[in-house]
Order: C-alpha cells, then structure tokens, then sequence
C-alpha cells in the first residue's frame, strides 16, 4: 500500500505559498511566541505583586479570579491571550492583524519594563 502523505507540514493549512508571504509568517510566529512567553512572565510578575500586597490587578475579572485561586487566574489569562494568538496567527497576512501583533507585543514589553523598573528600583 502506497501512501502520498509524505509529512505533517502538508496539514498546516495556515502554511502560506510564496517566499514574501513564508517570510511574514515566520515573523508572525516568532513574535506570537514571544507575546506567550511575556504573558507567562507578566502573569507570574502579577501574582507576585498582589500577593504581596504591593499592587493590586487593575482588571476587575482577572482581580476576582486571583481572590479566588491563582491558578484559575493564570489559566484563564493564558487561554485568552492563546484564543488572540491563533486569531493574529490565523489572519497573518492581514494588515489589521499585523497591526494588533504589533500593539500587543508593545504593549507587553512596556509592561514588563514596568515590572523590571520595580524590581530594579524599589529592591523587591
């Protein structure tokens, strides 16, 4: 029995065709990747703070969550910032898509400069 399939990368139907278009895709992976690893770190960052009584979360759903258990907070923040990711990751080759990766990605990195700043600053 002679079977065509020859690899998994023949399934990825988000897998684009031409060089200028495989170039923005693997940018766009690159830096979904990083917005997940800044999501981790922010989150971490967070629990930190607020469960040592030095800040408190600003988002009234996210705030309510971690009175109720950390792990339901981390677990819902990386599933939003997940279902986001496959959006941005699904529309690559939109402009409005490349538009938003661009803000989350700034916007996280500020963020997390905020954090580096108080630890760095205020010696926690």
């Amino acid at each position: 029995m002679h079977n065509n399939f020859t690899s998994f990368s023949q399934l990825d139907l988000l897998a684009p065709s031409d060089s200028v278009n495989t170039t923005r895709f693997m940018w766009v992976t690159r830096i979904v990747g990083a917005l997940i690893v800044m999501n981790v770190i922010d989150g971490l960052f967070t629990l930190f703070w607020v469960h040592s009584d030095i800040a408190q979360e600003a988002n009234p759903l996210m705030a309510l969550l971690i009175s109720i258990h950390p792990v339901l907070f981390i677990t819902l923040k990386m599933a939003l910032v997940h279902l986001g990711c496959i959006l941005l990751i699904r529309y690559y080759y939109k402009m409005l898509s490349l538009v938003s990766l661009a803000i989350a990605f700034s916007v996280y990195w500020m963020l997390l400069m905020y954090h580096g700043a108080a630890v760095w600053f205020d010696g926690v």
